[in-house]
């Protein structure tokens, strides 16, 4: 599990977006195909494949649910004592009513021993409650990547991170 504060590392390449008005929902699918473009340069496919997902699950997320319409994503690859990893960050103002509830959920998904069986459950309950929490699921279940969420006030950050393998010759 990841924790908080963990330094990045040497940064390979990095991508960092602010906004303070609210963006359209377009724009997480336009940030997959920017950082599709970048990581199938470096990493192998499937491994892009899976970052590019949940950079666009994380996107929708902060786009949607942003209480002000400002937020932030940014997208960093790393090298970390020899090893390549990649981190996910998006930080936006939420609700103070939805603020306990994502922590919990995050949290949930983050320590759960078998990722594909909150994924089920969450699908299972989706049809039932809005904000079903699958994007999040995905993450950890899909793209094998930890998950962890903290509050300061009224922002919330959510970061997601995997070690990835950088391909031959690309550094």
């Amino acid at each position: 599990m990841m924790q908080r504060g963990l330094p990045s590392g040497e940064t390979i390449i990095a991508t960092s977006m602010r906004w303070n008005v609210p963006q359209p929902p377009a724009l997480a699918s336009r940030v997959r195909e920017l950082l599709s473009g970048i990581y199938r340069e470096l990493l192998d496919p499937d491994e892009t494949q899976s970052v590019v997902m949940a950079a666009h699950e994380l996107l929708e997320n902060v786009v949607k649910y942003s209480a002000e319409g400002t937020g932030s994503f940014d997208a960093e690859i790393c090298d970390r004592g020899g090893q390549a990893y990649v981190r996910l960050q998006t930080r936006n103002s939420a609700a103070p009513e939805d603020m306990s509830d994502l922590r919990r959920l995050v949290d949930r998904i983050g320590r759960a021993p078998d990722p594909v069986a909150i994924y089920d459950e969450l699908v299972a309950a989706s049809p039932h409650r809005e904000g079903s929490g699958l994007g999040l699921a995905r993450l950890r279940a899909e793209a094998d990547m930890d998950i962890a969420c903290s509050a300061e006030g009224p922002v919330i950050t959510i970061v997601a991170e995997r070690r990835v393998s950088i391909r031959n010759g690309a550094s």
